[in-house]
Protein backbone atom coordinates (compact mmCIF):
# COMPACT_ATOMS: atom_id res chain seq x y z
CA UNK A 1 0.00 0.00 0.00
CA UNK A 2 1.34 3.42 -0.95
CA UNK A 3 -0.01 6.62 0.64
CA UNK A 4 1.11 10.20 0.01
CA UNK A 5 0.38 13.82 0.82
CA UNK A 6 2.41 16.79 -0.39
CA UNK A 7 3.16 18.64 2.86
CA UNK A 8 3.56 18.26 6.60
CA UNK A 9 0.57 20.55 7.12
CA UNK A 10 -1.63 18.13 5.18
CA UNK A 11 -0.36 15.25 7.28
CA UNK A 12 -0.91 16.99 10.62
CA UNK A 13 -4.00 19.08 9.97
CA UNK A 14 -5.78 17.10 7.28
CA UNK A 15 -7.39 13.70 6.94
CA UNK A 16 -6.05 12.68 3.53
CA UNK A 17 -3.71 9.93 4.75
CA UNK A 18 -6.45 8.32 6.89
CA UNK A 19 -8.95 8.61 4.04
CA UNK A 20 -6.53 6.97 1.58
CA UNK A 21 -5.74 4.17 4.01
CA UNK A 22 -9.43 3.48 4.75
CA UNK A 23 -10.34 3.39 1.05
CA UNK A 24 -7.49 1.03 0.15
CA UNK A 25 -8.06 -1.27 3.13
CA UNK A 26 -11.72 -1.66 2.14
CA UNK A 27 -10.65 -2.45 -1.42
CA UNK A 28 -8.06 -5.01 -0.26
CA UNK A 29 -10.63 -6.69 1.97
CA UNK A 30 -13.13 -6.95 -0.89
CA UNK A 31 -10.47 -8.43 -3.19
CA UNK A 32 -9.07 -10.79 -0.57
CA UNK A 33 -5.67 -9.15 -0.88
CA UNK A 34 -3.19 -9.15 2.01
CA UNK A 35 -1.19 -5.95 2.49
CA UNK A 36 2.41 -6.87 3.36
CA UNK A 37 3.80 -3.36 3.78
CA UNK A 38 2.57 0.22 3.97
CA UNK A 39 4.72 3.06 2.60
CA UNK A 40 3.78 6.67 3.40
CA UNK A 41 5.45 9.75 1.91
CA UNK A 42 4.89 13.31 3.07
CA UNK A 43 6.46 15.19 0.18
CA UNK A 44 5.70 16.30 -3.34
CA UNK A 45 5.86 13.82 -6.20
CA UNK A 46 7.04 16.47 -8.65
CA UNK A 47 10.59 15.10 -8.69
CA UNK A 48 12.06 11.64 -8.32
CA UNK A 49 13.78 10.73 -5.07
CA UNK A 50 10.96 10.32 -2.51
CA UNK A 51 12.17 8.38 0.51
CA UNK A 52 9.35 5.89 1.00
CA UNK A 53 8.79 5.49 -2.74
CA UNK A 54 12.42 4.39 -3.08
CA UNK A 55 12.01 1.97 -0.19
CA UNK A 56 8.88 0.56 -1.81
CA UNK A 57 10.77 -0.07 -5.05
CA UNK A 58 13.58 -1.78 -3.10
CA UNK A 59 10.98 -3.88 -1.23
CA UNK A 60 9.38 -5.01 -4.49
CA UNK A 61 12.72 -5.97 -5.97
CA UNK A 62 13.69 -7.88 -2.84
CA UNK A 63 10.31 -9.67 -2.61
CA UNK A 64 9.42 -11.12 -6.04
CA UNK A 65 6.26 -12.75 -4.62
CA UNK A 66 4.78 -9.30 -3.94
CA UNK A 67 3.73 -7.83 -7.26
CA UNK A 68 0.75 -5.60 -6.46
CA UNK A 69 0.76 -1.92 -5.51
CA UNK A 70 -2.46 -0.48 -4.05
CA UNK A 71 -2.75 3.29 -4.34
CA UNK A 72 -5.62 5.77 -4.28
CA UNK A 73 -5.01 7.25 -7.74
CA UNK A 74 -2.33 7.99 -10.32
CA UNK A 75 -1.10 11.34 -9.00
CA UNK A 76 -0.66 9.94 -5.49
CA UNK A 77 1.87 7.48 -6.91
CA UNK A 78 3.82 9.74 -9.24
CA UNK A 79 3.78 13.15 -10.86
CA UNK A 80 7.01 12.69 -12.80
CA UNK A 81 8.09 10.49 -15.68
CA UNK A 82 11.18 9.06 -13.96
CA UNK A 83 9.18 7.29 -11.22
CA UNK A 84 6.74 5.94 -13.79
CA UNK A 85 9.59 4.43 -15.80
CA UNK A 86 11.10 2.99 -12.59
CA UNK A 87 7.94 1.02 -11.80
CA UNK A 88 7.46 0.10 -15.46
CA UNK A 89 10.79 -1.77 -15.39
CA UNK A 90 9.64 -4.10 -12.57
CA UNK A 91 8.41 -7.32 -14.17
CA UNK A 92 4.85 -8.63 -13.62
CA UNK A 93 3.90 -5.62 -11.52
CA UNK A 94 0.23 -4.72 -11.07
CA UNK A 95 -0.80 -1.22 -10.01
CA UNK A 96 -4.33 -0.86 -8.65
CA UNK A 97 -5.61 2.73 -8.77
CA UNK A 98 -8.50 2.16 -6.36
CA UNK A 99 -10.36 5.45 -6.74
CA UNK A 100 -10.02 5.38 -10.53
CA UNK A 101 -11.12 1.74 -10.74
CA UNK A 102 -8.11 0.90 -12.93
CA UNK A 103 -5.61 -1.96 -12.85
CA UNK A 104 -2.44 -1.53 -14.89
CA UNK A 105 -0.23 -4.52 -15.66
CA UNK A 106 1.89 -6.01 -18.42
CA UNK A 107 -1.30 -7.59 -19.84
CA UNK A 108 -3.15 -4.27 -20.03
CA UNK A 109 -4.25 -3.20 -23.50
CA UNK A 110 -2.29 -0.56 -25.33
CA UNK A 111 -5.24 1.84 -25.07
CA UNK A 112 -5.24 1.45 -21.27
CA UNK A 113 -1.52 2.16 -21.12
CA UNK A 114 -2.06 5.13 -23.41
CA UNK A 115 -4.72 6.62 -21.13
CA UNK A 116 -2.55 5.95 -18.08
CA UNK A 117 0.33 7.74 -19.78
CA UNK A 118 -1.92 10.73 -20.34
CA UNK A 119 -2.91 10.70 -16.66
CA UNK A 120 0.73 10.64 -15.56
CA UNK A 121 1.55 13.60 -17.76
CA UNK A 122 -1.60 15.41 -16.68
CA UNK A 123 -0.49 14.94 -13.07
CA UNK A 124 2.97 16.25 -13.96
CA UNK A 125 1.48 19.21 -15.80
CA UNK A 126 -0.79 19.97 -12.83
CA UNK A 127 2.31 20.48 -10.67
CA UNK A 128 4.03 22.47 -13.42
CA UNK A 129 0.94 24.64 -13.79
CA UNK A 130 0.83 25.28 -10.04
CA UNK A 131 4.43 26.38 -10.23
CA UNK A 132 3.64 28.70 -13.13
CA UNK A 133 0.65 30.19 -11.31
CA UNK A 134 2.77 30.70 -8.21
CA UNK A 135 5.42 32.47 -10.27
CA UNK A 136 2.77 34.67 -11.91
CA UNK A 137 1.39 35.61 -8.50
CA UNK A 138 4.83 36.47 -7.19
CA UNK A 139 5.56 38.57 -10.26
CA UNK A 140 2.28 40.45 -9.76
CA UNK A 141 3.24 41.18 -6.14
CA UNK A 142 6.57 42.53 -7.37
CA UNK A 143 4.75 44.76 -9.86
CA UNK A 144 2.76 46.17 -6.94
CA UNK A 145 6.01 46.97 -5.15
CA UNK A 146 5.70 44.13 -2.61
CA UNK A 147 8.65 41.79 -2.06
CA UNK A 148 7.11 38.39 -2.97
CA UNK A 149 9.34 35.96 -1.08
CA UNK A 150 11.23 35.45 2.18
CA UNK A 151 12.65 38.69 3.49
CA UNK A 152 16.29 39.30 2.50
CA UNK A 153 18.85 39.85 5.24
CA UNK A 154 18.19 43.13 7.01
CA UNK A 155 14.41 42.84 6.59
CA UNK A 156 11.70 40.69 8.14
CA UNK A 157 8.31 39.50 6.90
CA UNK A 158 5.27 41.09 8.56
CA UNK A 159 1.51 40.98 8.04
CA UNK A 160 -0.05 44.31 7.13
CA UNK A 161 -3.46 45.38 8.47
CA UNK A 162 -5.07 44.58 5.11
CA UNK A 163 -3.76 41.01 5.34
CA UNK A 164 -0.93 41.36 2.81
CA UNK A 165 2.54 40.10 3.67
CA UNK A 166 5.22 42.74 3.26
CA UNK A 167 8.76 43.37 4.51
CA UNK A 168 10.05 45.96 6.97
CA UNK A 169 13.56 46.70 8.29
CA UNK A 170 14.76 44.24 10.94
CA UNK A 171 15.65 46.38 13.99
CA UNK A 172 18.64 44.12 14.79
CA UNK A 173 20.10 43.31 11.37
CA UNK A 174 19.20 46.40 9.32
CA UNK A 175 21.85 48.63 11.00
CA UNK A 176 24.51 45.97 10.35
CA UNK A 177 23.64 45.76 6.65
CA UNK A 178 23.68 49.55 6.39
CA UNK A 179 27.12 49.61 8.03
CA UNK A 180 28.44 47.07 5.48
CA UNK A 181 27.32 49.28 2.59
CA UNK A 182 28.92 52.35 4.12
CA UNK A 183 32.25 50.61 4.80
CA UNK A 184 32.52 49.08 1.34
CA UNK A 185 31.65 52.39 -0.37
CA UNK A 186 34.74 53.95 1.23
CA UNK A 187 36.88 51.95 -1.22
CA UNK A 188 39.44 50.58 1.23
CA UNK A 189 37.41 47.53 2.30
CA UNK A 190 37.49 44.18 0.51
CA UNK A 191 34.87 41.44 0.59
CA UNK A 192 37.11 39.53 2.97
CA UNK A 193 37.07 42.56 5.28
CA UNK A 194 33.27 42.65 5.04
CA UNK A 195 33.10 39.04 6.20
CA UNK A 196 35.17 39.90 9.28
CA UNK A 197 33.02 42.96 10.01
CA UNK A 198 29.78 40.98 9.68
CA UNK A 199 31.07 38.29 12.04
CA UNK A 200 32.17 40.86 14.59
CA UNK A 201 28.70 42.42 14.42
CA UNK A 202 27.08 39.01 14.96
CA UNK A 203 25.45 38.75 11.53
CA UNK A 204 24.52 35.14 10.75
CA UNK A 205 21.98 33.17 8.75
CA UNK A 206 18.45 33.27 10.16
CA UNK A 207 18.02 30.63 12.85
CA UNK A 208 21.59 29.34 12.42
CA UNK A 209 25.03 30.02 13.83
CA UNK A 210 26.71 29.87 10.42
CA UNK A 211 27.90 33.28 9.19
CA UNK A 212 27.89 34.77 5.71
CA UNK A 213 30.79 34.22 3.32
CA UNK A 214 32.20 36.46 0.59
CA UNK A 215 29.84 35.27 -2.14
CA UNK A 216 26.76 35.74 0.05
CA UNK A 217 27.80 39.24 1.12
CA UNK A 218 28.52 40.22 -2.46
CA UNK A 219 24.97 39.20 -3.37
CA UNK A 220 23.75 41.37 -0.50
CA UNK A 221 25.54 44.54 -1.59
CA UNK A 222 24.58 43.87 -5.23
CA UNK A 223 20.88 43.55 -4.42
CA UNK A 224 18.85 46.66 -5.36
CA UNK A 225 16.24 45.78 -2.72
CA UNK A 226 18.26 47.83 -0.22
CA UNK A 227 17.85 51.06 -2.23
CA UNK A 228 14.08 50.52 -2.56
CA UNK A 229 13.90 48.62 -5.88
CA UNK A 230 12.74 45.06 -6.48
CA UNK A 231 14.57 42.94 -9.07
CA UNK A 232 12.32 40.00 -9.93
CA UNK A 233 12.28 37.71 -12.95
CA UNK A 234 14.71 39.97 -14.79
CA UNK A 235 12.56 43.06 -14.26
CA UNK A 236 12.99 45.97 -11.85
CA UNK A 237 10.07 47.50 -9.96
CA UNK A 238 9.79 50.32 -7.45
CA UNK A 239 9.19 48.85 -4.00
CA UNK A 240 6.89 50.17 -1.28
CA UNK A 241 9.23 49.01 1.52
CA UNK A 242 11.60 51.26 3.45
CA UNK A 243 15.07 51.31 1.83
CA UNK A 244 18.09 50.69 4.06
CA UNK A 245 20.49 52.83 1.99
CA UNK A 246 20.13 55.75 -0.37
CA UNK A 247 20.30 55.18 -4.15
CA UNK A 248 23.52 57.23 -4.22
CA UNK A 249 25.21 55.04 -1.60
CA UNK A 250 24.08 51.88 -3.36
CA UNK A 251 25.47 53.13 -6.68
CA UNK A 252 28.82 54.01 -5.08
CA UNK A 253 29.06 50.45 -3.85
CA UNK A 254 28.35 49.10 -7.36
CA UNK A 255 30.99 51.38 -8.86
CA UNK A 256 33.50 50.22 -6.27
CA UNK A 257 32.82 46.54 -7.04
CA UNK A 258 33.06 47.12 -10.78
CA UNK A 259 36.28 49.05 -10.34
CA UNK A 260 37.81 46.26 -8.26
CA UNK A 261 36.76 43.63 -10.76
CA UNK A 262 37.43 45.41 -14.06
CA UNK A 263 37.82 43.01 -16.95
CA UNK A 264 41.41 42.53 -18.04
CA UNK A 265 40.82 40.39 -21.12
CA UNK A 266 40.78 41.55 -24.73
CA UNK A 267 37.67 41.88 -26.82
CA UNK A 268 37.21 39.16 -29.42
CA UNK A 269 37.90 40.43 -32.92
CA UNK A 270 35.85 37.66 -34.59
CA UNK A 271 32.55 36.06 -33.69
CA UNK A 272 33.08 32.56 -35.07
CA UNK A 273 30.20 30.08 -35.40
CA UNK A 274 31.02 27.86 -32.41
CA UNK A 275 32.75 30.46 -30.24
CA UNK A 276 31.39 30.50 -26.66
CA UNK A 277 29.12 27.60 -27.60
CA UNK A 278 31.35 24.56 -27.00
CA UNK A 279 33.33 23.86 -23.86
CA UNK A 280 36.40 21.68 -23.44
CA UNK A 281 35.55 18.29 -21.93
CA UNK A 282 38.93 18.11 -20.18
CA UNK A 283 38.97 21.34 -18.20
CA UNK A 284 35.63 23.09 -18.81
CA UNK A 285 37.16 26.08 -20.59
CA UNK A 286 35.50 27.58 -23.66
CA UNK A 287 36.61 26.48 -27.13
CA UNK A 288 37.78 29.52 -29.10
CA UNK A 289 38.41 29.99 -32.82
CA UNK A 290 41.70 30.85 -34.53
CA UNK A 291 42.61 31.26 -38.19
CA UNK A 292 45.74 29.46 -39.36
CA UNK A 293 46.92 29.42 -43.00
CA UNK A 294 43.43 30.28 -44.21
CA UNK A 295 41.73 27.56 -42.17
CA UNK A 296 39.65 28.02 -39.01
CA UNK A 297 40.56 25.89 -36.01
CA UNK A 298 39.03 25.63 -32.54
CA UNK A 299 41.00 24.98 -29.39
CA UNK A 300 40.59 25.24 -25.63
CA UNK A 301 41.08 28.78 -24.38
CA UNK A 302 43.33 27.45 -21.59
CA UNK A 303 41.52 29.58 -19.03
CA UNK A 304 42.02 26.90 -16.36
CA UNK A 305 45.59 26.04 -17.33
CA UNK A 306 47.33 24.02 -20.00
CA UNK A 307 44.92 21.62 -21.70
CA UNK A 308 45.75 18.39 -23.64
CA UNK A 309 42.90 18.82 -26.16
CA UNK A 310 44.42 19.26 -29.68
CA UNK A 311 43.32 21.83 -32.25
CA UNK A 312 40.11 21.02 -34.11
CA UNK A 313 39.11 21.87 -37.71
CA UNK A 314 35.80 23.75 -37.94
CA UNK A 315 34.57 21.32 -40.65
CA UNK A 316 34.94 18.41 -38.25
CA UNK A 317 33.02 20.20 -35.50
CA UNK A 318 30.28 21.20 -37.93
CA UNK A 319 29.92 17.61 -39.16
CA UNK A 320 29.68 16.41 -35.54
CA UNK A 321 26.82 18.83 -34.87
CA UNK A 322 25.04 17.72 -38.03
CA UNK A 323 25.28 14.07 -36.90
CA UNK A 324 24.05 14.94 -33.41
CA UNK A 325 20.99 16.75 -34.80
CA UNK A 326 19.99 13.57 -36.66
CA UNK A 327 18.90 12.24 -33.27
CA UNK A 328 15.91 14.59 -33.53
CA UNK A 329 14.58 13.28 -36.85
CA UNK A 330 11.07 11.96 -36.17
CA UNK A 331 9.28 9.45 -38.41
CA UNK A 332 6.21 10.69 -40.24
CA UNK A 333 4.37 7.76 -38.64
CA UNK A 334 5.09 9.21 -35.19
CA UNK A 335 3.99 12.70 -36.25
CA UNK A 336 0.65 11.44 -37.53
CA UNK A 337 0.07 9.28 -34.44
CA UNK A 338 0.92 12.16 -32.09
CA UNK A 339 -1.43 14.56 -33.93
CA UNK A 340 -4.33 12.16 -33.47
CA UNK A 341 -3.51 11.61 -29.81
CA UNK A 342 -3.20 15.32 -29.03
CA UNK A 343 -6.50 16.16 -30.73
CA UNK A 344 -8.19 13.47 -28.68
CA UNK A 345 -6.60 14.72 -25.49
CA UNK A 346 -7.60 18.34 -26.15
CA UNK A 347 -11.23 17.24 -26.52
CA UNK A 348 -11.03 15.21 -23.30
CA UNK A 349 -9.38 18.14 -21.53
CA UNK A 350 -12.14 20.55 -22.58
CA UNK A 351 -14.82 18.13 -21.38
CA UNK A 352 -13.00 17.56 -18.10
CA UNK A 353 -12.56 21.29 -17.45
CA UNK A 354 -16.25 21.89 -18.08
CA UNK A 355 -17.43 19.07 -15.79
CA UNK A 356 -14.87 19.79 -13.06
CA UNK A 357 -15.69 23.49 -13.12
CA UNK A 358 -19.39 22.75 -12.66
CA UNK A 359 -18.64 20.34 -9.80
CA UNK A 360 -16.43 22.79 -7.94
CA UNK A 361 -18.90 25.63 -8.45
CA UNK A 362 -21.74 23.47 -7.09
CA UNK A 363 -19.68 22.57 -4.02
CA UNK A 364 -18.77 26.21 -3.51
CA UNK A 365 -22.43 27.30 -3.72
CA UNK A 366 -23.47 24.59 -1.26
CA UNK A 367 -20.72 25.59 1.18
CA UNK A 368 -21.72 29.24 0.88
CA UNK A 369 -25.34 28.35 1.76
CA UNK A 370 -24.10 26.46 4.83
CA UNK A 371 -22.10 29.49 5.90
CA UNK A 372 -25.07 31.82 5.45
CA UNK A 373 -27.36 29.41 7.34
CA UNK A 374 -24.88 29.22 10.21
CA UNK A 375 -24.78 33.01 10.32
CA UNK A 376 -28.56 33.18 10.49
CA UNK A 377 -28.59 30.61 13.31
CA UNK A 378 -26.00 32.68 15.17
CA UNK A 379 -28.14 35.83 14.81
CA UNK A 380 -31.20 33.93 16.05
CA UNK A 381 -29.24 32.64 19.03
CA UNK A 382 -29.52 29.00 17.95
CA UNK A 383 -25.74 28.44 18.09
CA UNK A 384 -23.22 29.96 20.51
CA UNK A 385 -20.62 32.47 19.35
CA UNK A 386 -17.67 30.06 19.79
CA UNK A 387 -19.31 27.37 17.67
CA UNK A 388 -20.18 29.81 14.89
CA UNK A 389 -16.60 31.14 14.87
CA UNK A 390 -15.20 27.62 14.64
CA UNK A 391 -17.59 26.57 11.86
CA UNK A 392 -17.25 29.83 9.92
CA UNK A 393 -13.46 29.43 9.81
CA UNK A 394 -13.88 25.90 8.50
CA UNK A 395 -16.43 26.97 5.86
CA UNK A 396 -14.31 29.93 4.74
CA UNK A 397 -11.23 27.74 4.42
CA UNK A 398 -13.10 25.19 2.30
CA UNK A 399 -14.66 27.94 0.17
CA UNK A 400 -11.21 29.45 -0.42
CA UNK A 401 -9.86 26.03 -1.50
CA UNK A 402 -12.77 25.52 -3.88
CA UNK A 403 -12.35 29.00 -5.33
CA UNK A 404 -8.64 28.30 -5.89
CA UNK A 405 -9.62 25.17 -7.80
CA UNK A 406 -12.09 27.13 -9.93
CA UNK A 407 -9.46 29.77 -10.72
CA UNK A 408 -6.91 27.10 -11.70
CA UNK A 409 -9.38 25.55 -14.11
CA UNK A 410 -10.22 28.94 -15.61
CA UNK A 411 -6.49 29.73 -15.98
CA UNK A 412 -5.72 26.35 -17.55
CA UNK A 413 -5.00 26.94 -21.21
CA UNK A 414 -5.85 24.31 -23.86
CA UNK A 415 -3.10 22.31 -25.49
CA UNK A 416 -1.30 24.53 -28.05
CA UNK A 417 -1.18 22.15 -31.01
CA UNK A 418 0.40 24.74 -33.33
CA UNK A 419 3.30 25.27 -30.94
CA UNK A 420 3.85 21.52 -30.57
CA UNK A 421 3.63 21.06 -34.33
CA UNK A 422 6.32 23.72 -34.87
CA UNK A 423 8.51 22.04 -32.26
CA UNK A 424 8.19 18.65 -34.00
CA UNK A 425 8.83 20.22 -37.41
CA UNK A 426 11.96 21.98 -36.16
CA UNK A 427 13.25 18.71 -34.67
CA UNK A 428 12.48 16.73 -37.84
CA UNK A 429 14.31 19.14 -40.17
CA UNK A 430 17.13 20.29 -37.87
CA UNK A 431 19.86 18.08 -39.33
CA UNK A 432 19.04 18.65 -43.04
CA UNK A 433 18.56 22.40 -42.58
CA UNK A 434 21.78 22.83 -40.61
CA UNK A 435 24.09 22.43 -43.62
CA UNK A 436 21.97 24.82 -45.73
CA UNK A 437 21.86 27.75 -43.28
CA UNK A 438 24.17 30.73 -42.99
CA UNK A 439 26.47 30.93 -39.97
CA UNK A 440 24.22 33.30 -37.97
CA UNK A 441 21.20 31.06 -38.62
CA UNK A 442 23.18 27.94 -37.73
CA UNK A 443 24.12 29.55 -34.44
CA UNK A 444 20.49 30.52 -33.84
CA UNK A 445 19.33 26.96 -34.57
CA UNK A 446 21.89 25.44 -32.21
CA UNK A 447 20.98 27.82 -29.40
CA UNK A 448 17.32 26.88 -29.91
CA UNK A 449 17.81 23.14 -29.45
CA UNK A 450 21.13 22.74 -27.57
CA UNK A 451 21.51 23.59 -23.90
CA UNK A 452 25.24 22.93 -23.59
CA UNK A 453 27.89 20.82 -25.30
CA UNK A 454 31.51 19.80 -24.88
CA UNK A 455 34.29 18.37 -27.03
CA UNK A 456 36.76 15.83 -25.69
CA UNK A 457 39.03 13.29 -27.37
CA UNK A 458 37.37 13.66 -30.76
CA UNK A 459 33.79 13.28 -29.47
CA UNK A 460 31.02 15.86 -29.20
CA UNK A 461 28.70 15.50 -26.19
CA UNK A 462 25.46 17.46 -26.34
CA UNK A 463 22.71 18.12 -23.83
CA UNK A 464 19.53 19.21 -25.60
CA UNK A 465 17.06 21.78 -24.37
CA UNK A 466 13.64 20.42 -23.46
CA UNK A 467 11.53 19.13 -25.06
CA UNK A 468 14.21 18.26 -27.64
CA UNK A 469 16.08 16.14 -25.08
CA UNK A 470 13.00 13.97 -24.56
CA UNK A 471 12.46 13.74 -28.32
CA UNK A 472 16.08 12.72 -28.96
CA UNK A 473 15.92 10.00 -26.32
CA UNK A 474 12.65 8.62 -27.67
CA UNK A 475 13.84 8.73 -31.31
CA UNK A 476 16.97 6.78 -30.37
CA UNK A 477 14.98 4.06 -28.63
CA UNK A 478 12.43 4.02 -31.48
CA UNK A 479 15.13 3.47 -34.11
CA UNK A 480 16.83 0.73 -32.08
CA UNK A 481 13.56 -1.14 -31.52
CA UNK A 482 12.51 -0.69 -35.13
CA UNK A 483 15.76 -2.25 -36.34
CA UNK A 484 15.05 -5.14 -33.96
CA UNK A 485 11.80 -5.77 -35.87
CA UNK A 486 9.12 -4.62 -33.40
CA UNK A 487 5.74 -3.62 -34.80
CA UNK A 488 4.50 -0.03 -34.74
CA UNK A 489 1.90 -0.81 -32.06
CA UNK A 490 4.68 -1.95 -29.71
CA UNK A 491 6.91 0.96 -30.65
CA UNK A 492 4.30 3.57 -29.80
CA UNK A 493 4.64 2.67 -26.10
CA UNK A 494 8.06 4.37 -26.21
CA UNK A 495 6.33 7.73 -26.68
CA UNK A 496 3.72 7.46 -23.92
CA UNK A 497 5.76 9.08 -21.12
CA UNK A 498 7.03 11.75 -23.47
CA UNK A 499 3.71 13.09 -24.73
CA UNK A 500 2.72 16.55 -23.62
CA UNK A 501 -0.38 17.01 -21.50
CA UNK A 502 -2.40 19.62 -19.68
CA UNK A 503 -3.52 19.88 -16.09
CA UNK A 504 -5.89 17.60 -14.26
CA UNK A 505 -7.32 19.49 -11.27
CA UNK A 506 -8.32 17.45 -8.25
Amino acid sequence: MYLRVSSKEQEVGGFSIDAQRRLIEQYAEQCGTKVLQVFTDVETAKRAGRTQFGRMVAFLKANPTCRIILVEKTDRLYRNISDWVTLDTIEDLEIHMVKEGTILSAESRSSEKFIHGIKVLMAKNYIDNLSEESKKGMLEKARQGIWPSFAPIGYRNVLRLDGKKVIEPDPVRAPIVRMLFERYAEGDCSLKDLVKLSRQAGLCLSGRKRTYGKAALQRVIRNPIYKGSILWDGQTFEGIHTPLVSPELWQRVQDTIDGNRALKGRRMKHDYLFARLVTCGHCGGLMTGQMHKGNLYYHCSGHYGKCPEPYLRTERLEAAFSDILKALEIDEEILEWSRTGMLLHREEQALYRENEGKRLQAEYDAMKKRYEAAYEDKLDGKVPEWLFREKSEEYQRKMADLMDGIRRIEADEPLDLDKIEKCFELARRASTRFSELSEPDKRKLLRSVVLNCSWMDGELAVRFRQPFGILAEAVTVWNEKKVAGLSSSDLFAIWYPRRDSNTRIE
